[in-house]
């Protein structure tokens, strides 16, 4: 998927997942959706051409020991790192980082190319109906941002 339609998506799992949090202030929550926000990248690190090898350049050097949709793509980074990040750190920033991270294996699910979820474990392919950049996609992300808009409202009123 695009990175529009991941960050989106990234939105959508954070909004649905507010409930599980109990914010104090505007700060957390922003800092809450910049840190899924990050984590929504962090998967594609092992693609040359991604989103966030086009900015934060020394993610590159993973394409060298990483190849697409391989591990970065199954579900064992994000509990590792959502591990060592309520270890070092708290349940709030590693909930955070999960939700990001998830979602955009949950979104790459649905494409046609699929992931792996257990990869290296087992080679079992997880794939959907979504064309990357195709006219499929940009349903699915205008789909999810009403999904956006309508749990907001429901949050709110």
């Amino acid at each position: 998927m695009l990175a529009r339609t991941h960050f989106a998506f990234g939105i959508l799992a954070g909004v649905l997942a507010l409930p599980m949090f109990d914010f104090s202030s505007i700060f957390q929550y922003a800092v809450y959706f910049l840190i899924i926000h990050l984590a929504v990248l962090l998967p594609d690190c092992d693609h040359p051409e991604s989103s966030i090898n086009k900015k934060v350049k020394v993610t590159k050097l993973v394409t060298f020991f990483f190849s697409h949709r391989g591990l970065l793509h199954s579900i064992f980074p994000p509990l590792i790192f959502s591990a060592l990040l309520y270890y070092y750190a708290n349940y709030f920033i590693a909930a955070a980082f999960f939700i990001g991270y998830f979602s955009h294996l949950l979104s790459d699910a649905l494409t046609v190319n699929g992931i792996r979820f257990l990869h290296p474990l087992f080679s079992f392919k997880i794939s959907g109906f979504v064309r990357t950049g195709h006219l499929s996609e940009s349903i699915v992300f205008y789909l999810i941002v009403v999904g956006i808009i309508v749990r907001i409202y429901y949050l709110v009123f």
